[in-house]
């Protein structure tokens, strides 16, 4: 086994066990700190990071498996030790509970001091490649912070994680989520970090148009078309061409629209308003809505077949109120924004 040497916790009320633990791994390089009691580990856990806390179970004043309920509790799983449980009255009940709040293994006393340096190197390891995930989504949301992207919840970073996944690929992309939420950062996200970040996105309200305009502004017309089209007008699909198109309230559009938009994505092709020849176009859409469209196809308000063509990449953003541990990150983005600003 190669060295890992990591901060060690060590909690045991036998002191003989606890010095002869201790001195065995000091003399594999690792940093140890002793304590008899649990809630001594409490302590020092307030005041210290550990990459490993290693806690007898039955001790007077608070048991081991109390110490790891309060470090579940309080302790951010982030900045967590891993945790070795040590026990003379292992019980399978114990195991699965220990388990369940996080523990990665437990010893069974009496044990020889190998099986435990064996254990504390898996642990390490296992500790090792947390931080260096850790590492690499705190980088990842820090890219994602400049679009308006803010969260370390795990909610947020699976949000992130697809949009990454999605902006390297062609993919046709559905966001939901509720008003708010941040749907047009994600899909801005997505277009900026794709192969096609130095063509246009163009960005469509569709609710904010009246219906009678809105296929004249998605799909352009000529000249002559309808009663005001004065001169030839490219739509909102010709302009992207060669990049994205950003359609918000996708739920909003009319049957006619949605069987025009359907062969834009199955063909790539379609003719402007009034226009007798078809207009080719490579675009990626990207749409989003606050609204039920599963629910929608089962009323008959929205195109089965649409619904399919959009939702090949679904990602659903889910509400603040859902991630609570978000919170205190966004007002941290904020006042930075504003003091940008002054």
């Amino acid at each position: 086994m190669s060295a890992i040497h990591g901060s060690i916790l060590l909690a045991d009320d036998e002191e003989k066990i606890l010095k002869r633990l201790g001195r065995a791994l000091r003399d594999e390089g690792h940093e140890v700190v002793e304590t008899t009691s649990a809630r001594g580990a409490q302590k020092q856990l307030l005041e210290k990071s550990f990459d490993l806390l290693v806690v007898d179970n039955i001790m007077p004043g608070m048991t081991g498996l109390e110490l790891i309920r309060e470090i579940a509790k309080d302790v951010p799983p982030s900045d967590r030790p891993q945790v070795l449980m040590m026990t003379a009255h292992a019980t399978v009940e114990s195991a699965i509970e220990a388990m369940k709040l996080g523990a990665l293994d437990y010893l069974q006393k009496p044990f020889e001091v190998e099986e435990l340096l064996a254990l504390v190197h898996h642990a390490l390891e296992h500790q090792r490649l947390r931080s260096q995930r850790q590492y690499l989504i705190s980088e990842r949301s820090a890219e994602f912070n400049q679009y308006g992207i803010v969260g370390r919840s795990r909610a947020m970073q699976e949000v992130i994680q697809r949009a990454e996944l999605v902006a390297q690929t062609k993919s046709t992309v559905l966001i939901t989520g509720e008003t708010g939420t941040g749907k047009e950062m994600v899909a801005r996200a997505i277009h900026h970090r794709s192969a096609q970040r130095d063509m246009p996105l163009i960005k469509v309200n569709c609710a904010a148009i009246p219906e009678t305009l809105l296929e004249s502004e998605l799909f352009g017309h000529v000249r002559g078309a309808f009663t005001g089209a004065t001169m030839t007008k490219r739509g909102k699909f010709a302009l992207a061409d060669g990049g994205s198109i950003f359609l918000d309230e996708i739920g909003t559009l009319t049957t006619a629209i949605q069987a025009k938009l359907l062969r834009v994505l199955q063909e790539r092709e379609f003719e402007p308003l009034g226009a007798e020849r078809t207009q080719r176009v490579e675009v990626r859409v990207i749409a989003a809505t606050n609204r039920d469209l599963k629910q929608m196809v089962a009323d008959a308000k929205f195109q089965e077949d649409l619904y399919y063509r959009l939702n090949v990449i679904p990602i659903q953003i889910p509400p603040l109120r859902e991630r609570r541990e978000d919170i205190g990150v966004l007002i941290d983005h904020f006042i930075d924004k504003h003091k940008q600003r002054t």
